[in-house]
């Protein structure tokens, strides 16, 4: 493979996420031999020859959004890319039973794609979304897909139960799913696993062989 170099520039506060993905792409032999950086967004910045540039944040994302649709807009998610650009950003979303439902449908589809069992999925989100075990939960040092997968899920798993249990308008019920600032890592911490999942190779223009997985 020619070499190329791919840069991940992030808004300030989003800097834990863009590790995410550095973590996961040090994990994948078609990649982790690409030569990668993370900075602070500049609006100034420019890109060299060759160079393949993705940011993170709302802020950072903001004029590739404006002018390119996305990839994926679904949940407060927002992934794209076009030309040597890539962008995530994540944005506040009214949840209800259904959006809820079709949620959990596509992770778990995700975790089948990487070999997960059925009852290796529901015994770990059963874990996850439990309260008292939601609470005892600890952050994850060394993220990998399935975990982020997971616990997303579990969260949606949680939130639909208490739907079943509480009569309340869906925003507050949503609201209280998790506080804001944890709602929204989540929701980058996924943002970044589904870019990793579905459309890194793509925009890095890697070719895989017919024998080789999707990851």
């Amino acid at each position: 493979m020619t070499e190329k170099s791919f840069a991940t520039c992030f808004d300030k506060g989003c800097e834990q996420f863009a590790e995410v993905l550095m973590t996961l792409v040090s994990k994948d032999d078609r990649i982790c031999n690409i030569k990668t950086s993370r900075e602070e967004f500049k609006k100034d910045r420019s890109i060299v020859s060759g160079e393949y540039v993705l940011t993170i944040g709302e802020k950072s994302s903001a004029v590739q959004r404006a002018n390119f649709p996305d990839k994926y807009n679904a949940y407060g998610i927002h992934i794209g890319f076009y030309g040597h650009k890539a962008w995530i950003s994540c944005e506040s979303y009214d949840w209800n039973r259904k959006s809820l439902l079709d949620f959990q449908i596509e992770l778990r589809k995700i975790l089948k794609e990487l070999g997960m069992p059925t009852d290796a999925i529901d015994k770990d989100v059963k874990e996850l979304s439990d309260k008292k075990n939601k609470a005892k939960k600890k952050a994850n040092s060394n993220p990998d897909v399935a975990t982020i997968v997971l616990e997303s899920l579990a969260e949606a798993t949680w939130g639909l139960s208490g739907m079943s249990k509480l009569v309340k308008s869906i925003q507050k019920i949503a609201d209280n799913l998790w506080n804001k600032s944890a709602r929204r890592k989540q929701q980058y911490k996924l943002a970044v696993v589904l870019f990793f999942h579905k459309y890194i190779k793509e925009f890095l223009d890697i070719k895989e062989t017919d024998t080789e997985q999707n990851f």
